[in-house]
């Protein structure tokens, strides 16, 4: 049992109130959890329950118990952009990157919506699942578009379709490699075995296309693969700008290890993915194949169920790497999963090495943030809700 001081202050004064009574009717020593029980029920005794045994499960305590509130906790309020209409689309999730003077948010539409029950209601004749992205331009406060936003044309790609039932680059996420706008996003149409895999390529935000697609093949075959998370010398180009000259040459590396001689021969045409959390894992391309170079145990609890999200930010103030992670569970009742995330710090060298309270945005239930960057005035977010309802946040 677990709770505050108020809360215990209340069980003692109900035990004063109540246990004498209780004895006298039932004039038997029992378990102290069947007189709570009593309690609950005949003295109005408010408390939560949540299922686990003797083992470690008594110490997993639900997250929506503890999760803590970006909106209530900040008073800041979610900005909602004027995203512009889609027949038959609705904006969901957001991605977003600084490169070359420009605020790049990338948003994807989906053609379905999620009931209360988690269903998918799908704007397709056949229920084909279908997936477009927007490119738009923010302004230096992140809190409007700069110009009017452009879907993406994936005419570009060059891949050959295999498979027409779920469509579009999933999840996109933007980072730089070799100077190069790239991104990487899930996929299963342009797999000839209809996997699902993950795809890369260039991100020409200009032009408002994505450019020389190519599938990538995971370190052991699989039929899903999501969450690649892109690192690289260039992980934020806004570290690169003019401002960051003044570092040591020290700093100005994204990681010392490959920075040492042996990494020398690698280019940075061969970017860096985290490739899971637990044990916590960096794979490296070879050609369109992903091969492990790092892997580190993960002993938190939390750590072992974490997934994505959003590409590291490396931090001036506390000389380490930021991203936001997510992990799901069932909330006892509810009819959908729900989603919690988490701060990671990384060090140099892109291991984990410490992580925040676990929290969520404006309510428990699905979100998903795979956009992130880090401010003078705080971290700022962008997430979805429910697969739809696309926010931008400070906390």
């Amino acid at each position: 049992m677990i709770g505050d001081g108020e809360s215990f202050l209340e069980l003692f004064d109900l035990y004063l109130q109540h246990f004498t009574v209780f004895m006298h009717r039932y004039r038997h020593i029992t378990w102290e959890v069947n007189f709570w029980a009593w309690l609950e029920v005949n003295a109005g005794w408010e408390i939560v329950w949540f299922k686990a045994d003797h083992d470690d499960s008594i110490v997993r305590i639900p997250s929506h118990l503890f999760s803590r509130c970006i909106a209530d906790e900040t008073g800041q309020k979610t900005v909602r952009y004027p995203f512009p209409e889609k027949p038959g689309f609705y904006p969901s999730s957001s991605s977003y990157i600084f490169f070359e003077g420009q605020h790049i948010l990338n948003v994807r539409y989906v053609n379905y919506k999620l009931d209360e029950y988690g269903r998918y209601h799908i704007n397709h004749p056949n229920g084909h699942l279908e997936t477009l992205n927007l490119r738009c331009y923010l302004t230096e406060s992140l809190d409007e578009f700069q110009s009017e936003p452009e879907f993406m044309w994936e005419g570009m790609i060059g891949l050959r379709e295999y498979d027409k039932s779920i469509t579009g680059l999933e999840d996109v996420r933007l980072f730089v490699s070799d100077n190069q706008l790239k991104y990487i996003a899930t996929n299963k149409s342009y797999h000839v075995m209809q996997k699902i895999r993950m795809i890369t390529g260039d991100y020409s935000a200009s032009m408002a296309m994505f450019e020389n697609g190519c599938v990538l093949e995971p370190p052991t075959d699989t039929y899903c693969e999501k969450n690649w998370i892109p690192i690289s010398k260039e992980c934020s180009d806004k570290e690169r700008s003019d401002d960051s000259k003044e570092r040591s040459d020290d700093r100005k590396e994204c990681s010392d290890k490959e920075r040492s001689d042996d990494s020398k021969e690698r280019s940075d045409k061969n970017p860096r993915f985290i490739y899971r959390w637990a044990p916590f894992e960096i794979g490296e391309l070879e050609g369109n194949t992903l091969k492990i170079v790092k892997s580190v145990n993960v002993e938190h609890m939390l750590l072992q169920k974490v997934r994505g999200s959003t590409p590291p930010v490396w931090s001036e103030r506390d000389q380490c790497y930021y991203c936001v992670v997510h992990y799901c569970e069932h909330v006892h009742g509810a009819k959908t999963l729900a989603y919690y995330h988490m701060l990671v710090k990384l060090d140099k060298e892109f291991v984990p090495f410490e992580w925040s309270n676990v929290f969520h945005f404006n309510r428990v239930g699905i979100q998903y943030c795979i956009g992130f960057t880090i401010l003078d005035k705080g971290f700022a977010f962008w997430f979805s809700e429910h697969d739809g309802n696309p926010g931008f946040c400070i906390g």
